[in-house]
């Protein structure tokens, strides 16, 4: 017998889906495309951008709500993490998801700020990823 019959339903759980809007900051264009698709499997409305400063203008240019911004840490001229606290003070009320391919505890300052994001590591699957979508957006909710 191969694996526990556990994750073998677990396998077969469909993630958890959206419909709000995402805005997603990736600069390796791969990683961008694939996302993106995840995201749209699995309801959201996405944005997608390359770098941080195209977030900032792109949403300099429309008042719509963000729900929540998606950003990789590791992109070029500006972190996801100074590009969520950019966003944050223009739109308080969206919600941050960082991710990065290197370990969580490579990428935190030696003190973490009490206002650092949640966050998913590379690679993740489409039921990981739409899990803690849900989490962050549904914790928002709770708090507010």
């Amino acid at each position: 017998m191969f694996g526990s019959p556990r994750l073998a339903v677990e396998e077969q759980v469909e993630p958890p889906q959206g419909t709000e809007r995402v805005v997603l900051a990736e600069d390796d264009p791969g990683v961008r495309k694939a996302t993106m698709l995840i995201l749209e499997d699995l309801g959201y409305q996405v944005e997608a951008y390359a770098s941080g400063p195209e977030v900032l203008d792109a949403l300099a240019k429309d008042d719509r709500p963000v729900e929540l911004l998606l950003t990789d840490f590791d992109m070029p001229g500006l972190t996801g993490y100074e590009l969520a606290r950019r966003l944050l003070a223009l739109r308080p009320d969206a919600r941050v998801l960082l991710t990065s391919g290197s370990p969580e505890e490579s990428i935190v300052p030696r003190v973490k700020p009490t206002d650092w994001p949640p966050f998913i590591p590379k690679p993740y699957t489409c039921r990981s990823l739409g899990h803690k979508l849900r989490e962050v957006l549904d914790e928002s909710r709770a708090a507010h």
